[in-house]
């Protein structure tokens, strides 16, 4: 099952045997996206009941939910207007709990400029570098040694190499932020990692540049 809030990753689990998940989302004012897939496989149906509750397991009153799927197209369309959603802004994020990006696998056409929106609903803090092809080991042993820099931290824990192609700043839990991207002209597979020390070794995904 894999639950998303906002376009963000709350839960994603493949354990098959619990019928009943409890699952605590932050919901924001106004018009909010929650996506529950629910695969199939081993006997499982392939949807299963959601339920909202307050803090306190009461049910949450004024709602508006669509009972058709013409009224659920009708409030996406409203969600992409309210919240800005363009095909020009990829957005990436970081899997609660997990040292994981989602997706972890991005398609850009080569030389598109496009904006990326990295969000970080995890405790921990993550930045997002891209880099050039099969440099991830390099790139991720010189992030580890800065961790004995005094001032690593300010430099976001960001190498200076040229197998560093675009980075985010380091983005604390809850925070957010958003950057102009250049794709790269030559097409191929570039990795991208968070190297906040230690943490490239998992947390990883591929830009594939078409």
């Amino acid at each position: 099952v894999k639950v998303l809030l906002n376009g963000s990753p709350v839960i994603s689990s493949a354990n098959w045997w619990s019928s009943d998940w409890n699952v605590q989302v932050e919901l924001r004012k106004g018009l909010n996206q929650i996506e529950v897939r629910y695969v199939r496989g081993r006997g499982a149906r392939g949807y299963a009941p959601v339920y909202l509750y307050d803090p306190i397991g009461t049910g949450l009153q004024g709602l508006s939910m669509p009972g058709t799927e013409a009224g659920l197209r009708r409030l996406a369309t409203r969600y992409d207007l309210n919240h800005g959603v363009k095909g020009s802004v990829i957005r990436v994020s970081a899997v609660p709990n997990q040292l994981a990006f989602f997706p972890r696998e991005i398609r850009l056409s080569a030389g598109a400029s496009v904006r990326i929106s990295f969000q970080n609903p995890d405790l921990q803090i993550h930045n997002l570098v891209i880099i050039r092809p099969d440099s991830e080991e390099e790139v991720g042993l010189l992030a580890d040694q800065m961790a004995q820099d005094p001032d690593a931290a300010q430099r976001a824990y960001v190498p200076d190499s040229d197998k560093v192609i675009w980075a985010t700043p380091l983005v604390n839990g809850k925070g957010q932020v958003e950057q102009e991207f250049m794709v790269p002209e030559e097409s191929g597979r570039y990795p991208f990692i968070c190297t906040f020390p230690g943490h490239w070794r998992v947390m990883k995904g591929v830009l594939i540049v078409e």
